[in-house]
């Protein structure tokens, strides 16, 4: 491949990868903990959007309970939305290493 196809395939794939970042924030992942208790959603730009927390959670209020389970629910949140950002990410760059780009885009 010449340089010149490279660098124009590269130009076509930061245009991808710029509406795949705008697209990112309308994907939405669900993060639970406590068997469900404590509920997130954060979009896969890392974003938290809701917390739902079960009326169970205040009768007795356990503070650190609560605290405990909702960073947990975070956790899963932001770990499933690192999954999904990839996901999307690898279909637009046909497998290459994001981080390779780096420089480039």
């Amino acid at each position: 491949m010449k340089i010149t196809e490279l660098m124009k395939a590269l130009s076509g794939m930061k245009q991808k990868l710029e509406e795949l970042q705008e697209k990112l924030a309308d994907i939405t992942v669900k993060g639970t903990s406590g068997g469900g208790v404590v509920k997130v959603t954060a979009n896969c730009k890392q974003e938290l959007l809701d917390i739902k927390l079960d009326p169970s959670l205040f009768d007795p209020p356990d503070r650190e309970l609560i605290e405990d389970l909702v960073i947990a629910a975070v956790n899963d949140a932001i770990k499933k939305s690192t999954e999904k950002a990839a996901e999307q990410f690898s279909s637009v760059l046909g497998g290459i290493d994001p981080s390779i780009l780096k420089g480039l885009l």
